[in-house]
């Protein structure tokens, strides 16, 4: 099977879940970048003078039918040169902008939505007439929760083109650690962005630090709201018990998940709609053997079983969230517990394995008809 990827980002700063795919499915080729142009083995695939960024820009900005029109054909050429069986694309917004080239040709196209391109206000406005094209075109939709699955529904997706695929978990590099013994620390991994809440993360620590004095939350991340962070750190007294480690690489991760107690974390939805769709981070927690304390949003509702992996709260309830960290810091024992069914739970149904095993099936499927 001649299989193409298509992914909004480099090969180099893929995210966890698109470098998978390329290890697992093994493409013939993988494509990039989008309009910026579409890069395939270092190069741009449009010929002169569309792989000029002066003529590319000026075009896009002044005649953008123009530029749709060439960009259309530019692909097309690229699809039918290299004789791809069929194109997996990575977001809708990417997969509505493949969508009329592998229509005019034939080619079987699946999209995978992750979040953003679901989710977002201004992204689903921008987008509305090409989704509505692609939901026509494209052959199969993917989704990583039943929530985001009832979204493209609502959005206009056809039902029976839409197929679940929960993400995976590599336990290869996530080993398995024992809650119960370790001090007691809190760890949340993710960007500083508003559907994250790290500032409301901050005030549920403040909440539990005391009732559990010699608590630790330890943060893995940056980003937009960094400052608001650093900021309610300060105003809260906590530099010391909360630990800033910016970005880190997937060993440090790691390390720091197998020093924890619990992982927490505050998602809700953001102003703009943004919502999580499968937390990676959670999964890579709860599969390692982390109780998680986090909310009642997105796929988060379904990676932890609550009462029995660990706690869910409503968006927005840090207090609660404080509760949950005071009663698991103060009880080692239920945290090893749910530790354990949260890495079997994780393990039943999330590996990485499985994923991939049923996206090929839902490629060969589509082959098939």
């Amino acid at each position: 099977m001649r299989l193409l990827i298509v992914s909004t980002q480099t090969n180099e700063n893929a995210s966890t879940f698109i470098k998978l795919q390329y290890q697992y499915l093994q493409p013939f080729k993988i494509l990039h970048s989008g309009y910026k142009p579409y890069i395939c083995d270092g190069k741009s695939i449009f010929d002169f003078p569309l792989n000029n960024n002066l003529f590319r820009v000026f075009v896009k900005k002044f005649i953008p039918i123009l530029y749709t029109f060439f960009y259309n054909k530019a692909l097309q050429k690229f699809l039918v040169q290299n004789e791809f069986d069929i194109v997996l694309c990575n977001f809708g917004t990417q997969g509505s902008n493949v969508s009329p080239a592998c229509f005019k040709i034939g080619l079987p196209l699946i999209v995978h939505f992750h979040g953003y391109d679901a989710y977002v206000y201004s992204i689903l406005k921008k987008y509305k007439n090409k989704y509505n094209a692609m939901f026509k075109r494209a052959a199969r939709f993917v989704v990583g929760s039943n929530d985001m699955f009832n979204q493209i529904l609502f959005l206009g997706a056809p039902k029976e083109k839409i197929v679940k695929n929960l993400c995976g978990f590599d336990s290869k590099s996530f080993v398995e650690t024992s809650p119960e013994k370790n001090d007691k620390r809190l760890l949340f991994v993710g960007n500083f962005v508003e559907k994250k809440a790290p500032d409301l993360l901050v005030k549920a620590f403040s909440h539990a630090i005391k009732k559990v004095p010699d608590a630790k939350l330890i943060i893995i991340g940056w980003g937009k709201l960094s400052n608001k962070v650093i900021a309610t750190i300060k105003a809260l007294g906590l530099e010391k018990p909360v630990q800033l480690l910016g970005w880190q690489p997937t060993e440090v991760v790691s390390a720091e998940i197998q020093k924890a107690r619990a992982y927490v974390q505050h998602s809700r939805i953001a102003k703009n709609g943004d919502s999580e769709g499968t937390a990676v981070t959670v999964i890579e927690a709860a599969g390692s053997g982390l109780p998680v304390i986090s909310t009642r949003h997105g796929g988060i509702k379904e990676t932890v079983i609550e009462g029995v992996t660990g706690f869910l709260v409503d968006e927005g309830d840090w207090e609660s969230m404080g509760d949950y960290m005071i009663k698991l810091l103060n009880e080692p024992e239920l945290a090893g517990k749910m530790g354990r069914a949260a890495r079997n739970h994780i393990l039943t149904n999330y590996t990485v394995e499985r994923q991939m095993t049923i996206l090929k099936k839902i490629m060969h499927d589509t082959l098939a008809k």
